[in-house]
């Protein structure tokens, strides 16, 4: 006599093998409950996402990041002098060229298969995005930029920022606002094995703090919020890590990444003058 074996009593019986053997098992014979639990997985996350959008603004002081905001002042000046700073093109007009550049003021090389993986992270990450259902009703938020990562995004100007002259553009990856409150959300995602501090790396700060000087949303806001969603990728699923929020208003954030930009826009100067070959 056979027994008809539960969907739970099956999972519990794979729970030692490969996850992607568990799952083509699973599938091949629960395809529907299998399907129900991944949906209430996707609106769980969703939900823990969007708390974690709204929560407390990230604390500086439990554990900064190993290299202080004065130390990356230094190196920015020590740039001007001729040590050499690996930009991210030649152009210097975009938030990544700026984020880059803050980036190679605290590390000496950069980790290309790393940055690949990180790419590759991020577009898994957008793609169960789409897939994660929306607020429901009543929730007053709604999405005025999307990022297609798998394609040439919109570059957005940003006026109040200029290297030679000329304003700076960006593309970040997520942008919601709330027509009810005025606020608007910029969410830019990350994708590292890299070790968390508690404000983040100085490249994600800089980054959101240009992304939220964007003109679009910069004249239609009360106030924005700037979120960095970071990510683990195991390769076979990727996980929510660490979510990072900074307000717009905030002076001393504000002021520290003014500071950053000034001394990016001294050294695009100073390389194009020169005649830099890495300028």
């Amino acid at each position: 006599m056979t027994r008809t074996v539960s969907y739970k009593e099956l999972k519990g019986l794979l729970r030692d093998a490969p996850a992607q053997t568990r799952q083509r098992i699973l599938k091949k014979y629960f395809p529907d409950e299998v399907a129900a639990e991944h949906q209430r997985e996707l609106v769980k996350l969703n939900n823990t996402r969007w708390d974690r959008y709204h929560g407390a603004p990230t604390a500086n002081d439990s554990k900064p990041y190993r290299i202080g905001h004065q130390e990356l002042l230094r190196r920015a000046s020590r740039t001007l002098g001729g040590t050499k700073c690996n930009p991210s093109n030649r152009h210097h007009h975009t938030v990544s060229d700026f984020a880059g550049w803050v980036y190679d003021l605290y590390n000496t090389s950069r980790d290309r298969d790393a940055l690949t993986r990180g790419k590759q992270g991020e577009l898994k990450v957008h793609l169960r995005k789409k897939r994660i259902p929306r607020l429901g009703h009543g929730s007053g938020w709604r999405p005025l930029y999307i990022d297609p990562l798998d394609g040439k995004p919109e570059a957005l100007e940003i006026s109040l920022l200029t290297v030679h002259g000329r304003s700076l553009y960006g593309a970040p990856d997520y942008v919601f606002k709330n027509d009810a409150t005025g606020t608007v959300l910029i969410v830019e995602v990350k994708v590292s094995d890299r070790e968390l501090w508690s404000n983040g790396w100085p490249n994600l700060r800089a980054q959101l703090w240009a992304y939220g000087h964007i003109d679009q949303f910069m004249n239609d806001t009360k106030n924005t919020v700037l979120v960095g969603e970071v990510w683990t990728d195991t390769g076979a699923r990727v996980s929510l890590h660490q979510t990072l929020t900074w307000h717009l208003s905030d002076p001393t954030f504000c002021a520290q990444n003014q500071q950053l930009f000034e001394a990016y826009q001294r050294w695009a100067e100073t390389s194009v003058a020169s005649g830099r070959s890495d300028a």
